[in-house]
């Protein structure tokens, strides 16, 4: 640490990895984490629940807590790095003083559905059987800036890209690359995302990858750059949990309404919606871990079909999407559906869909909707 460091922002604390992260004691995990979990998926936490260290969640940058942590008495901070590091985070060792154990600080959060989600595995973890025995807290500033670092990188991307993309498309970028491979324009990435331009008739179309997490709102809201340098729709495919295991598991679905919780509707309207008007209710969660037994019988007899955190926060966000001339912008959503039991502890809570022949179709179908759509919508430079 710095020898010396000014007085340091105003930090409130909370026993425990938040109120916010743990699930009410009368309600049953959808999701049952293993009682080996930390050993499998977490090297941090197997290291926690061998020498039971005390942990410390803040969302912000690990440099807003330094005066906290010198003012305490703790003098050297070490950065963990990979096999320890997430992809999601930052982690850090505070090492022991006189008097002071060991602490483990998970911090540089990617996004602030990724920094719920990661407590509330902590809090699914630790309370189980031979949990780690270690102290979680949760620091919080209100008055600390704090910007996700996938709208930064897209940003300072966006510096470097001549092109302007009308469409902007989200999921199975491969199948794009391989079906327009003679329209390609550029290609432009960093760290972070990676942007595949291609001519599409009078105008230009750009495929999105994240190359780390776009957990949650992280995805919605690096949009935002995209939008303002002009982009007029958005194009999303990805995977979504059932809330019936009868549901029928085939083709993509449009979702026509949204609901953050199970009584809030959002205001949103999919571009993609299929024309004979059939209502297609969603909901979703900033964490997969908080959806229970109880949530997904509520959601059942509400009429919801299924639910996924990332498409919520994209008919969030799309609200208020702003593009510099004025203009709206239209999303398409459109969901591979998985059932419930697919969803692993192990990533970050989206079902998933191991079947090839499942991939292969549902990017077929998404690539055919996309095309489909950019010809009935031939651009309109006055929108």
């Amino acid at each position: 640490m710095p020898p010396e460091a000014a007085r340091g922002p105003s930090l409130s604390t909370e026993d425990g990895p938040g109120a916010d992260a743990i699930l009410p004691i009368s309600e049953t995990p959808l999701i049952v984490e293993p009682p080996d979990y930390a050993d499998r998926f977490d090297a941090t936490g197997a290291f926690l629940r061998r020498h039971r260290w005390n942990l410390d969640f803040y969302l912000g940058s690990f440099l807003d807590l330094l005066p906290h942590y010198r003012g305490v008495g703790y003098r050297r901070a070490y950065r963990l790095r990979a096999p320890y590091a997430s992809s999601g985070r930052n982690t850090y060792v505070l090492a022991p003083e006189p008097g002071l154990p060991p602490r483990v600080v998970y911090s540089d959060f990617y996004g602030r559905d990724l920094f719920l989600h990661a407590r509330a595995r902590w809090s699914r973890f630790d309370g189980a059987p031979g949990g780690t025995g270690a102290v979680a807290r949760t620091l919080t500033c209100r008055d600390c800036l704090w910007t996700p670092r996938g709208v930064a990188a897209m940003a300072s991307l966006l510096d470097s890209v001549p092109f302007r993309a009308d469409d902007i498309i989200i999921g199975y970028p491969d199948f794009f690359a391989r079906t327009w491979k003679n329209r390609i324009l550029g290609v432009y990435e960093n760290d972070y995302w990676r942007l595949t331009y291609f001519r599409a008739g009078d105008g230009t179309a750009a495929t999105l990858q994240a190359r780390r997490t776009d957990f949650g709102e992280i995805l919605a809201a690096s949009l935002e750059p995209l939008v303002k340098r002009g982009a007029r729709r958005v194009f999303y495919a990805g995977p979504a949990a059932v809330v019936d295991e009868r549901t029928a598991l085939v083709g993509i679905m449009r979702p026509t309404d949204f609901f953050s919780s199970l009584d809030t509707s959002i205001p949103f309207r999919n571009a993609c919606a299929e024309r004979r008007k059939k209502v297609v209710l969603f909901s979703g969660l900033p964490s997969p871990l908080l959806a229970t037994r109880e949530w997904l019988e509520v959601a059942r007899e509400r009429g919801i079909v299924a639910f996924d955190g990332k498409a919520l926060r994209l008919a969030e966000e799309s609200s208020r999407w702003a593009r510099q001339d004025g203009g709206s912008v239209d999303l398409c959503v459109g969901a591979i559906l998985g059932p419930v039991s697919d969803l692993r502890p192990d990533n970050d809570g989206t079902p998933s869909r191991a079947d090839d022949s499942d991939v292969e179709s549902a990017g077929k179908e998404f690539l055919a909707l996309v095309t489909g759509a950019l010809k009935d919508a031939a651009p309109d430079r006055s929108r």
